[in-house]
């Protein structure tokens, strides 16, 4: 049986968004099985099949990305200028994010969780160990900052597993 070609871009998106959803796809076909397609009219990442994440260019041009329902809660909670979601999505097992105001550095771990939720356990099991950005199976951990730090000083630490370094994630 011939492989399909995914349907036509209905809302492609505009050039300065394009770019960054590029930057993004070229760190998520690293990881096994993923690769390009397209979801509802609009660029999309599948592991082989399954949704990992879609472009919404036909909207507000978030990223729509799989994650479970507590790193989600956490992601909001730390830069909400940078992860959101919208009444859609309020029940979905998913995040947006802005591309724009992205830590790039932080994108590996994003995308290897995604990768994590929809890839097979077959798949999980033969690349767990030798994925490309030797991520820890958790995206990151975040940590309080101490209580004698002023409230305009305070800032959300985040043990970064993907660079193996603590960083202070002001705007992720």
């Amino acid at each position: 049986m011939a492989k399909r070609e995914p349907a036509p871009i209905k809302f492609p998106p505009d050039a300065p968004l394009a770019a960054l959803y590029d930057r993004f796809v070229d760190i998520a076909i690293t990881f096994p099985d993923v690769h390009a397609s397209r979801s509802y009219g609009t660029p999309a990442l599948k592991v082989k099949t399954r949704l990992m994440a879609r472009l919404r260019s036909e909207a507000e041009g978030g990223l729509a990305i799989r994650c479970d329902l507590a790193e989600r809660a956490m992601l909001l909670q730390a830069a909400p200028e940078t992860f959101y979601i919208t009444d859609h999505y309020a029940n979905a097992d998913m995040v947006l994010i802005n591309l724009a105001t992205l830590r790039w550095n932080a994108a590996p771990g994003i995308i290897e969780h995604a990768w994590r939720i929809v890839a097979l356990p077959t798949l999980i099991k033969e690349y767990g160990q030798s994925l490309p950005y030797n991520c820890d199976q958790s995206v990151f951990t975040l940590v309080s900052p101490p209580r004698n730090v002023g409230q305009a000083a305070r800032k959300y630490i985040v043990i970064d597993h993907n660079v193996m370094n603590a960083a202070t994630y002001n705007n992720m």
